[in-house]
C-alpha cells in the first residue's frame, strides 16, 4: 500500500514543479504581440495664395528682370528652372505667408493664357473693322454687335470693359506672339468680314506638347468655327488710338476724348438740355473749343453743379473720373515721387486706369473730387496704388 502510494506523490509533485517552472518562465520572458498597422502619413493639402495686386506685380517684374537677363527658353516661352528662386523671393517680400513654387508658375500660366486670349481678341475685332476705345482699353463697336460676338466668344467675355491685366507688362514680356502647341491639329475656316467676303484662317484645335512661341498671323484662329457677326451698314464712329495696347500719357489720353468730324448722317444723338449736361458733353464741348482751356477747375464748375452727379451713367463717371485725374495727378501725388523732370512716372500713376475700371471707385473718386479736401483724395488714390508715405 505505502509503495503505490508514494509512486502518486511522486507523480503529483512532478507536475507541481514542472507547472511551477512554466509559470516562473512565462513571468521572466515576454510573448512577442501583434504589432499595430505601420499608418502612413497622409499628404498635407496645399494652402491656397491670397494674390495681391502688389504680389501679381512683382512677379512679373521678376520675370521681366530674368528675361531681360537671357533666363528664357526663347523657343518655347518658360524660365529656366534656376531662376524661379529669385522670382520666388521677390514674390515673398511682398507677401506674409509662404510662396511654393508652383505658385508661382501657376500664376504665370494664367497671365500667360489671358495675353494668349488678348492677342487672339484684337487680332478677331481689329479685322472686323472695331476701333480702340482708350477709356476702357479695349476695342469697341456698336453695342448690338458686341453682345452678339460675346455670345459666340464667351472665352473673351473679360475684355468687354477692359484690356487684360498689366498689359504692358505682359507686353514687355511676351510680345506681339502667340504660344501654341508644337504638335497642333489644325483646321480651315471661314470668318465673314465686310463687303460679304470671306476670309479663310488656320485655327488650332488641339495642343498635345509643350508651349512654343511664335509670331502671331494677321488673323488667328479660335477654338471653333463660329463666324463673327456681321458689321452693320452704317457702323458708330468711335474715338479711335493706335492698336497698341500701352497706355498713353495724360495729354493724348483726354486728346481721344474728342470724337471725329465725320459722323454718319444715320447717327442721331438726343439733344441734351443745360439741367442734364453730363461730364462728357463738358469735355467734348471745351476740347473742341480753341480759346477755352479745358482744367480741372473748369470742367468742375461746370458739371458739379447741383444734381449733375446723380445723373451721370457709367461711362460719364469713367470718362470724367479718368479725365480728372489726368489733370491732377502730378499734382495730387506727394512731390517727392516726382523725377527731375519735375514729373510723377508713369509706371507710378498708370495702375490708376485699372482702378477706375470699377464704378464704385469712379464714384468715390467723384464724391472726393467734389466734397473732400484734397488731402483725402491723395490719401485715396495712394492707397490704391499701394504707395507708401502719401499722408502728407
Amino acid at each position: 500500500m505505502d509503495a503505490p502510494k508514494r509512486e502518486i506523490d511522486a507523480e503529483a509533485s512532478s507536475r507541481l514543479s514542472q507547472t511551477s517552472a512554466s509559470r516562473s518562465l512565462q513571468s521572466h520572458v515576454q510573448l512577442p504581440r501583434t504589432l499595430p498597422p505601420i499608418r502612413t502619413a497622409s499628404p498635407q493639402p496645399r494652402t491656397r495664395v491670397s494674390w495681391s495686386r502688389r504680389m501679381e506685380e512683382s512677379l512679373l517684374e521678376a520675370l521681366l528682370k530674368a528675361q531681360r537677363e537671357g533666363y528664357t527658353y526663347l523657343e518655347r516661352g518658360s524660365f529656366r528652372k534656376n531662376r524661379w528662386d529669385v522670382v520666388i523671393d521677390a514674390v515673398q517680400a511682398t507677401s506674409p505667408h509662404p510662396i511654393e513654387k508652383m505658385a508661382c508658375i501657376n500664376r504665370w500660366k494664367r497671365f500667360k493664357k489671358s495675353w494668349i486670349l488678348w492677342l487672339k481678341h484684337k487680332d478677331e475685332v481689329t479685322a472686323a473693322g472695331w476701333e480702340w476705345e482708350a477709356m476702357r482699353g479695349t476695342f469697341s463697336t456698336d453695342h448690338a454687335t458686341e453682345l452678339a460676338y460675346f455670345n459666340t466668344r464667351p472665352e473673351m467675355c473679360e475684355f468687354m470693359h477692359g484690356g487684360p491685366r498689366f498689359g504692358p507688362l505682359l507686353e514687355e514680356i511676351l510680345g506681339n506672339k502667340y504660344i501654341m502647341g508644337t504638335r497642333s491639329r489644325t483646321s480651315t475656316s471661314t470668318v465673314p468680314i465686310e463687303g460679304g467676303k470671306v476670309e479663310e484662317e488656320a485655327c488650332s484645335t488641339e495642343s498635345i506638347q509643350d508651349t512654343k512661341i511664335e509670331e502671331s498671323p494677321k488673323v488667328e484662329g479660335r477654338e471653333a468655327d463660329i463666324p463673327l457677326p456681321p458689321l452693320p451698314s452704317t457702323p458708330r464712329v468711335r474715338s479711335s488710338l493706335s492698336s497698341s495696347t500701352r497706355a498713353p500719357d495724360g495729354d493724348n489720353y483726354v486728346a481721344v476724348l474728342k470724337r471725329s468730324a465725320t459722323q454718319s448722317p444715320t447717327d442721331k444723338r438726343p439733344t441734351k438740355t443745360p439741367r442734364t449736361q453730363t461730364a462728357k458733353s463738358v469735355v467734348e464741348e471745351l476740347l473742341e473749343s480753341d480759346d477755352t482751356p479745358i482744367t480741372l477747375e473748369t470742367v468742375k464748375a461746370r458739371v458739379f453743379a447741383p444734381g449733375k452727379l446723380a445723373h451721370m451713367n457709367r461711362g460719364e463717371e469713367t470718362l470724367y473720373a479718368v479725365t480728372a485725374f489726368l489733370r491732377e495727378y502730378n499734382d495730387l501725388l506727394p512731390s517727392h515721387l516726382k523725377n527731375q523732370e519735375g514729373d510723377i512716372p508713369y509706371k507710378l500713376w498708370s495702375p490708376m486706369l485699372e482702378v477706375f475700371h470699377s464704378t464704385a471707385n469712379c464714384q468715390t473718386y467723384l464724391a472726393l473730387l467734389s466734397n473732400a479736401p484734397r488731402r483725402l483724395r491723395r490719401e485715396w488714390v495712394c492707397d490704391k496704388l499701394g504707395l507708401p508715405g502719401c499722408e502728407g
